[in-house]
């Protein structure tokens, strides 16, 4: 098999079909990311989802965990195509896992028609593997299509930008250019990833270092524009307003007013060439979004089309240019070698700050070691390259 990546970043919701109604159109195999799997596989572990230590890795972390785990329900049947019925609440508790440590595992219970004693199963959303049939089920879709490989763990992905933030604050960052011809007539941005490494830089310069494992529990920053004056009867005017515009409902206004003392200006963006007359807009985290616009609007006395520009945020997302083949170590034989993990992509297109999301323990180690040798093109925006999350499955020959 090849090494490769796969990007995900959505959900599929599948309606439940009984399992009979399917039996002849289910094919036996169907893909799982770069990998064909059995549609409907039954563990070989009687274990398997009855106990807390021996969990349906269904992934997805706390943000997708309820729609993941409910999927998994739904494509699930007793052994004679009996749709499942869950009875009672969802209880929820620690439990350590081999090779991946404390967790917390989820346990629903279940009956179907001709069984009413109640039946724990139990499922942990934090971690990620080819899902299969617990003993005396069946289905009634193919599971790995019910779910999918996971999208990015924002409560994994934000620490991880973080931490390389600080890691990186010494390198230099270009800024985003604003113009669609790739320029920077009205302006430049900062996203979020070198807006934390602005601040980590200031707070070391300032004889406070930030911790990668231990950033200020109050640095909430997103990204700024650096908005330039605009050339209007020989003046050079500033900025008066600048927002960030959506396809649909209000324009978000900056988190705060806007900046434009110069001796602030320079703190705010160390290092950074900032022209006469420019203004600084702080938007909050999480912007931007696909199909954002940035809205510059200036003061009199620029008049008509000069007063107000709209200046496109195009966004590619990352691409994966080589991947280094993992091996199997010599002795190991593990009948599903495929390791899952979540990484962040940095501006040089390196996989930094990789954690395991699932997979067999003994192959985690040589997974993680090889995404050292793998390269990716940033992804970018308006051509500039920017950090970001993946989601991987890392396959070994």
């Amino acid at each position: 098999m090849r090494t490769t990546s796969q990007f995900l970043c959505s959900l599929l919701a599948l309606s439940s079909t009984p399992c009979i109604a399917l039996a002849q159109q289910m094919p036996p195999l169907v893909a799982l990311g770069a990998v064909r799997v059995e549609s409907c596989a039954e563990a070989s572990d009687a274990e398997y989802g009855f106990s807390a230590v021996k969990p349906i890795q269904i992934g997805g972390g706390p943000l997708y965990m309820n729609a993941r785990e409910h999927r998994f329900l739904d494509a699930l049947r007793g052994p004679d195509g009996q749709t499942l019925r869950v009875v009672g609440g969802i209880g929820s508790g620690p439990a350590n896992l081999p090779g991946f440590g404390r967790t917390i595992i989820d346990t629903y219970t279940v009956t179907y028609e001709g069984h009413d004693q109640p039946i724990s199963i139990f499922m942990d959303a934090y971690h990620f593997g080819h899902p299969r049939v617990p003993k005396g089920f069946t289905c009634a879709t193919p599971l790995p299509t019910a779910l999918r490989i996971p999208p990015i763990d924002p409560f994994k992905a934000d620490p991880a930008m973080m931490a390389l933030a600080i890691e990186q604050a010494t390198s230099a960052f270009l800024p985003i250019p604003l113009d669609a011809d790739g320029s920077s007539t009205h302006g430049v941005a900062f996203d979020q990833f070198r807006m934390r490494a602005f601040a980590a830089r200031a707070a070391s310069a300032a004889g406070r270092p930030f911790a990668p494992d231990k950033p200020p529990a109050d640095l909430r920053i997103g990204m700024t524009v650096l908005a330039y004056a605009a050339a209007c009867e020989g003046l050079r005017v500033p900025a008066q307003r600048v927002e960030i515009v959506g396809e649909q409902g209000m324009p978000l206004q900056p988190d705060g007013p806007l900046v434009s003392d110069a001796s602030e200006l320079s703190a705010l963006l160390p290092g950074v060439m900032i022209p006469t007359s420019s203004v600084a807009a702080r938007f909050r985290p999480g912007t931007p979004r696909q199909k954002d616009q940035i809205r510059i609007t200036y003061a009199p006395p620029c008049e008509g089309p000069a007063q107000t520009v709209l200046l496109p945020l195009t966004m590619d997302p990352a691409r994966l240019i080589t991947a280094a083949t993992a091996h199997m170590p010599p002795g190991n034989a593990e009948p599903d070698p495929t390791v899952y993990a979540q990484a962040v992509i940095d501006l040089e297109g390196r996989f930094k700050r990789a954690v395991a999301l699932g997979g067999p323990a003994s192959l985690i180690p040589v997974a993680l070691e090889s995404l050292e040798q793998w390269r990716a093109r940033p992804a970018q925006v308006n051509g500039a390259p920017v950090v970001s999350p993946i989601v991987l499955q890392i396959l070994f020959r």
